[in-house]
């Protein structure tokens, strides 16, 4: 019958599968009866009938506790057509700076920052971006939004700019267990992570319970990463003592004032988070927070004052229809 049944599933559409015999199966195609070779079919597809079992398949379809970033570009389909065009283009650059900004500031973080590119799933306008943890996914977003600030204000592609206009990006953090099948990824976290964000009617930050707990347990909540330390990070993920010199994320202590800082150090100034709401997912009830966060950020070669303050999210709670 498993036969049978794999035959049904691959050709339902051209034959009907009748009786299965050893290597061949008998099907009705057109009213007229033919003999598949079920051996000959199964080396085409260079698999045999053992490892297309059911429990060999899940076997090799392991599931993975992942983060899940989503980034979107909000009202993309309102644009122009010619800039509809070019925005592709441009999330492709200021990805490549937060690639190029995470390789110099933020390695020791990442497992392996030249596969980030191979764990994000394109969609054209934004696309998903899989990641160990949730802080990996708050430091993308920061440099992120760094570079995009840069480029909003015209100190960063100035040309594209003066074309296309300012952008602005909605992000979603959810966490759960993914699988990896022919180099994508799927699973329960991406398609929560896809739903908030068609949800969501403004450009906000939104993360859901499991992020949420996930920052409760590691580092009491959220809102303190803004006082954590880099030796504190450090101890948290098991990393060598300073190990996170670079980052520039985390002070050394907790009195480091603002004149302090290097090039390329944030200060979070502060972390909000509000609970706006619920998504089901395959009846699954998960609670979703809206967070904005305001930093100052000092950046290297940057015409005239190299100090800036970041602004990512939207304070406003309505607009959410999950």
């Amino acid at each position: 019958m498993k036969t049978a049944d794999l035959l049904r599933r691959q050709f339902s559409r051209s034959l009907t599968v009748c009786s299965c015999s050893g290597r061949y199966a008998n099907a009705s195609h057109g009213g007229k009866m033919i003999t598949l070779d079920y051996e000959s079919w199964l080396k085409q597809l260079d698999i045999n009938s053992e490892s297309i079992a059911p429990e060999n398949l899940l076997e090799s379809q392991l599931l993975i506790e992942k983060t899940v970033l989503g980034l979107d570009i909000y009202q993309y389909s309102k644009k122009e057509e010619d800039k509809q065009r070019l925005i592709p283009i441009l999330f492709d650059l200021l990805y490549k700076q937060t690639e190029q900004w995470l390789n110099d500031y933020e390695k020791p973080l990442f497992d392996n920052i030249s596969n980030l590119r191979k764990d994000f799933i394109h969609t054209g306008d934004g696309g998903f971006q899989i990641l160990e943890n949730p802080l990996c996914g708050i430091i993308f977003v920061l440099r992120f939004f760094t570079i995009l600030n840069l480029y909003n204000i015209g100190k960063y592609l100035p040309e594209l700019h003066s074309f296309i206009g300012d952008i602005e990006i909605r992000a979603c953090l959810t966490r759960g267990k993914v699988f990896s099948y022919n180099n994508n990824y799927f699973g329960k976290p991406i398609i929560q992570n896809a739903r908030i964000l068609a949800a969501d009617k403004l450009n906000r930050f939104i993360i859901d319970e499991n992020i949420n707990k996930w920052f409760d347990k590691e580092i009491n909540g959220i809102a303190s990463l803004q006082i954590r330390t880099q030796h504190e990070i450090e101890r948290l993920f098991n990393l060598p003592t300073d190990s996170l010199e670079k980052s520039k994320l985390f002070p050394q202590d907790h009195y480091m004032l603002l004149d302090d800082l290097p090039v390329g150090a944030y200060t979070i100034r502060s972390i909000t988070k509000q609970k706006i709401g619920d998504v089901v997912v395959k009846n699954d009830v998960n609670s979703v927070y809206n967070i904005e966060i305001q930093t100052i950020t000092i950046i290297d070669n940057l015409p005239g004052m190299n100090t800036m303050f970041i602004n990512i999210g939207n304070s406003n709670s309505n607009g959410l229809n999950i």
